[in-house]
């Protein structure tokens, strides 16, 4: 029941939450659909990627989340679906020090012909 009422609470608060959108440059990628499936990851990947631009979030729904799997689906179910629309393969999580979400960097894992 405690957690049946903490998951809703959880999910009250990210319906709260906003994140406004910051391009990189004028270069613009196809919208993938909007429920694709988008990476969060904590560090910068070894894969070459491009950065799209960057999601600046409003952490009143994040919470002081700890656990990073649970930190990654907050941060998923608030931008994810942006995140397709502007064309991002991945979002990388940019963090205060006690573990909160400022920023999630959109990227694109560059393509064999770029």
């Amino acid at each position: 029941m405690v957690r049946a009422v903490s998951t809703l609470v959880a999910l009250g608060l990210l319906a709260c939450s906003s994140a406004s959108f910051t391009p990189a440059s004028a270069t613009r990628y196809p919208a993938r659909p909007r429920d694709c499936s988008v990476e969060v990851l904590f560090v910068a990947p070894a894969r070459p990627y491009d950065e799209i631009g960057v999601f600046d979030l409003d952490q009143s729904g994040l919470g002081d989340e700890r656990d990073e799997r649970a930190r990654a689906a907050r941060v998923r179910a608030l931008v994810g679906a942006q995140a397709c629309e502007v064309g991002a393969d991945a979002l990388i999580g940019v963090t205060t020090a006690n573990g909160m979400y400022m920023h999630a960097v959109a990227i694109r894992w560059r393509r064999a012909a770029e």
